[in-house]
């Protein structure tokens, strides 16, 4: 009898295991040894959550500081956290309080950077995220000092790319209610290849083009003093932001010709020369592609050339009602 009762009692726990793989929790302060997903016995590592979960599940991070463990990815990049499945991924927190301070991960500068610029970048430097599909979504995390390799080693330029998230080649990776701060990367300092929706940005930097995003689409951030360390790049490199605040931020230049800007207010703004190199034109896009834009206090110099916007059709955009107004330029 003893025997029949223990088995059924195996069989439950059995069953309660397989149903938390499609909710998994995880919890830098649990018993490693007891550890089985379940909220009772968290995985240790947020690696370890996303490994077990099922595909299309959800993994809850207990708050804590996340910096340990290395996955190495197809492109010799080292990665925090690396996602090859379908998944959401949540701080508890944020959750419960709203909060998004005290869950971080938070990836590594290189011991000895290659870069001129003092960026970190470097063979052991370590990203934050790297997630290789569609459908993953981030949400109420604290993404820092991430860092990316700065050169490509003959393994393609993946390694250089995304120093706090490198997303799906689709934008597919969703960036939601998080911070992302002192990320630095050869190209999209904070993300590659994702969406960020409802975030911070800021601290963040390239040695290249993107010193804040590229391939990336923003909506309602805001996205404040990244480029401050030098590299002086393109701020978003082939991205479109919409309904957001830029505010102090210094770059060369803010856009390329690929990139949009939609119903933003930008302040305070270090463009370094906007008659050269500011807002890049192209005339088969409504000049250089922002519209409804409030503009305070922009940083001008110089006098400018080459196939950007000029000053002249700068004005002509304010007057003109495509920007809404103009202050102290």
């Amino acid at each position: 009898m003893k025997s029949r009762v223990l088995a059924v009692a195996l069989m439950m726990v059995g069953a309660g295991r397989l149903l938390a793989a499609t909710t998994v929790y995880v919890d830098k302060s649990a018993d490693p040894a007891l550890a089985d997903g379940t909220a009772e016995y968290p995985y240790v590592t947020i690696q370890k959550g996303v490994e077990e979960v099922e595909a299309g599940g959800t993994v809850y991070v207990r708050p804590g500081v996340y910096d340990e463990g290395e996955t190495v990815d197809a492109d010799t990049s080292s990665n925090r956290v690396y996602i090859t499945k379908k998944l959401t991924l949540v701080a508890s927190s944020f959750e419960e309080t709203g909060c998004r301070t005290n869950t971080i991960i938070r990836g590594k500068a290189a011991t000895v950077p290659k870069s001129a610029v003092a960026l970190g970048l470097g063979d052991d430097a370590v990203r934050c995220v790297r997630a290789t599909v569609a459908g993953v979504i981030i949400r109420g995390f604290t993404i820092e000092e991430g860092h990316a390799k700065y050169d490509n080693n003959g393994k393609g330029e993946n390694q250089n790319l995304g120093g706090g998230v490198y997303g799906n080649a689709s934008r597919g990776t969703r960036l939601e209610d998080c911070i992302i701060r002192n990320c630095a990367a050869r190209s999209g300092g904070a993300t590659h290849n994702c969406r960020v929706v409802r975030c911070l940005v800021t601290g963040c930097n390239s040695s290249n083009v993107g010193v804040c995003f590229r391939n990336t689409d923003v909506y309602n951030s805001i996205v404040a003093r990244n480029g401050f360390l030098g590299g002086n790049g393109i701020g978003a490199y082939s991205s479109a932001i919409y309904n957001s605040t830029l505010v102090e931020n210094n770059t060369g230049v803010w856009q390329d010709s690929g990139a949009a800007c939609y119903n933003c207010a930008i302040f305070r703004m270090v463009l370094g020369n906007i008659k050269d190199k500011g807002f890049y034109e192209d005339p088969n896009r409504y000049y250089y592609n922002v519209f409804a834009i409030s503009i305070f206090g922009v940083s001008i110099a110089g006098d400018g050339c080459g196939p950007c916007l000029s000053w002249k059709k700068f004005q002509e955009l304010v007057h003109n009602g495509i920007a809404d107004h103009a202050l102290d330029l």
